[in-house]
């Protein structure tokens, strides 16, 4: 009978799950009405843009020459998608679901190594059959066309690389595999420091000069990877950054209508005064006028911000919405799939966050599963924040919910066998006198 650690289990019921949701919910959905744009939004716009051999250009489908508004692998991987496909089609729907839904299961994978490799194997494995089994990351997998998915695998894969013993060439193997994930979402650089200091700390010599020398190997890895696209970037745009955006992101999240999350009407794809403004600055020079609207309004509003802040912080943890609108909503039937998916969402949020908090696994491990947790959602906590947001950092939550629960349970085990010991010895026969 195939054990229920096997990976090989796991990636099955993975699959199977996943392939099911779909096939019960009808899912991917049909075509957007838009779908040159709607589709997959700028990620598919650069990747048509691909497809047309113009290069990494036009996110907003609007002829508006090279970008880095967004990372270069997922409009790579979209291209290929429409490559095969031959354009946006129903067929390329059903192949980018059905790359998701693979995706998305090997999650397990690096999940049950990183268990291991941190000393808590039982908790990989069963955070591994949580994954499987998703309520939030299953019916993503084939419903959605965003990059969070393979964001999810890389990060992980990262993760588990770096907590690996360390050598130099695991070492650089594991900033290779962050750079990686950097070039899907540059957002991972923000968790860049704690995976260093881990590296640094794992260090069997423990010379200050030997702990630099493998923070060193680990940065080294990942600017291995990242410099060419930086590079690229600065010979093109004249930024030597791995993404331009950000200016925008912090406007759109932080102005006078701002309510935590995107405010569509200020940017670029939805206002046509924005886009005029992108056209005659250009992308590097639209970006820092977008910062520098952003850093005056919150320089006067710092109160505001501070609200939008904790707000957001809500949103990323807990979810956007709140049980009363789905169960009440205007007039509507309550919405039963949605509140499932916002208590799974807020549970995993909660003991996901609790557990990095009390973390407990192999020596110096905080420094990576604390850390990465602490400072992956900061560019989210400024600029907005959704729940899809966090799909990335979902498996390691989930690693670390298991982890707590299972700290919980061994703590009430123990403190249930303190209690009957003495009253095992209390009931003990006493000694015969001769």
């Amino acid at each position: 009978m195939p054990s229920l650690r096997s990976p090989l289990v796991l990636l099955g019921v993975a699959l199977a799950f996943r392939a099911a949701l779909g096939v019960a919910f009808h899912l991917p959905g049909p075509l957007p009405e838009d779908p040159e744009w709607a589709w997959a939004f700028e990620q598919g716009a650069v990747a048509q843009a691909l497809l047309r051999g113009e290069g990494f250009a036009d996110p907003f489908a609007a002829a508006t020459g090279p970008t880095a508004w967004t990372g270069p692998l997922y409009p790579l991987v979209l291209a290929a998608v429409l490559g095969l496909a031959g354009g946006i089609n129903e067929t390329a729907q059903v192949l980018l679901a059905a790359l998701q839904v693979i995706l998305s299961a090997l999650v397990v994978l690096p999940l049950l190594s990183l268990g291991r490799r941190l000393e808590r194997p039982m908790a990989g494995v069963v955070a591994a059959w949580l994954w499987a089994l998703h309520p939030v990351a299953a019916p993503a997998a084939v419903g959605q066309t965003w990059d969070a998915t393979l964001a999810a695998l890389l990060l992980t894969t990262a993760l588990a690389a770096a907590a690996a013993r360390p050598t130099g060439r695991r070492l650089v193997l594991a900033g290779a595999w962050f750079g990686l994930a950097a070039l899907l979402k540059p957002v991972t650089l923000a968790a860049l420091a704690p995976v260093a200091i881990l590296a640094a700390a794992s260090s069997t010599d423990r010379a200050v000069g030997a702990r630099l020398r493998s923070a060193g190997l680990f940065v080294a890895g990942t600017l291995l990877v990242l410099s060419p696209w930086m590079t690229r970037n600065a010979v093109v745009l004249g930024r030597f950054a791995p993404k331009l955006n950000l200016g925008l992101e912090l406007l759109v999240g932080n102005n006078e209508f701002a309510d935590g999350q995107y405010w569509a009407p200020f940017h670029t794809s939805q206002s046509p005064n924005e886009l005029s403004l992108y056209r005659k600055l250009g992308e590097a020079a639209y970006g820092d006028d977008c910062m520098r609207r952003a850093r005056t309004w919150i320089r006067e509003n710092p109160e505001r911000f501070r609200e939008l802040t904790a707000l957001r912080a809500r949103h990323f943890w807990i979810g956007t919405v709140r049980p009363p609108e789905l169960l009440l909503g205007s007039g509507a039937p309550p919405d039963w799939k949605g509140l499932i998916k916002w208590w799974a969402h807020a549970v995993m949020g909660v003991l996901g966050l609790l557990g990095a908090l009390c973390w407990r696994g192999a020596a110096g491990s905080r420094w990576l599963v604390t850390g990465v947790v602490l400072t992956y959602p900061l560019v989210y906590l400024v600029t907005h924040a959704t729940g899809r947001y966090r799909l990335p950092l979902e498996p390691l939550l989930t690693l670390t919910a298991v982890a707590l629960a299972l700290s919980v349970g061994e703590s009430l085990v123990r403190r249930g066998q303190r209690e009957e010991a003495p009253l095992s010895a209390s009931r003990a026969p006493s000694p015969g006198v001769d």
